[in-house]
């Protein structure tokens, strides 16, 4: 058998390799009537935020350490046409949209970009202006009129580690409020590279209690 393609047994060991989330269009889309929706304390100023994003990664690079970009990580996992379609509609089906017909005219919209603009589409949040054809359909529309959003902006992504970790060499799945990271098909894009690409499995929790089954077995 072949040396696997992540292995973490460490957590104080030196670092070789992070996975972050540069700040974008997401930051952008931040409102102040909307930011404990989105469990947000303030809006940060885009330009500053990029400016020291960039200088930590900067020296990270400088003391050797790999940089990893979740939206790159994202895009990567989705070059076959299939499996870009079934992430983009099962991010719309997480998000909570109903209906076949805004469900297409949502789905069109992302796909008619490259990937790594999709990714980076979604990840911004979507506001109903911007998809054509996007209108009130029924009272639930009329009541929630005023919310500019079709899907949220995920400004949570830059916690990176709060969804998922890996333990020796299998993905885990955390115990989290899925506002932090807006849709489980985001964290599956990048899941989907660990496990088809990188060969990493992940620790299954049949029982739903938090714990890897494998955890739970030898405890």
């Amino acid at each position: 058998m072949g040396q696997p393609a992540i292995e973490i047994k460490s957590e104080i060991g030196p670092l070789k390799r992070v996975l972050l989330h540069r700040p974008g269009g997401e930051l952008e889309n931040l409102m102040p009537e909307y930011l404990e929706r989105l469990l947000f304390d303030d809006i940060p100023y885009l330009k500053i935020a990029q400016e020291e994003h960039d200088a930590f990664c900067g020296l990270l690079r400088d003391n050797g350490v790999e940089v990893v970009y979740l939206t790159d990580l994202v895009s990567e996992s989705l070059t076959d046409g299939a499996v870009k379609e079934q992430f983009v509609r099962a991010y719309i089906a997480e998000a909570g949209v109903r209906g076949t017909k805004r469900t297409a005219m949502i789905a069109d919209h992302f796909l008619s970009m490259s990937t790594h603009n999709m990714v980076s589409a979604m990840m911004a949040g979507l506001r109903k202006s911007q998809v054509h054809g996007y209108g009130r359909k029924n009272l639930t529309d009329y009541l929630e009129d005023d919310y500019p959003f079709v899907l949220d902006p995920i400004p949570n992504l830059y916690f990176t580690r709060d969804p998922f970790a890996t333990i020796g060499t299998a993905a885990v799945l955390g115990d989290v409020n899925w506002v932090m990271v807006g849709s489980a098909a985001v964290l599956a894009g990048v899941l989907s590279l660990l496990t088809s690409v990188a060969g990493l499995p992940e620790l299954p929790d049949a029982d739903g209690d938090g714990i890897p089954d494998s955890a739970g077995d030898s405890q």
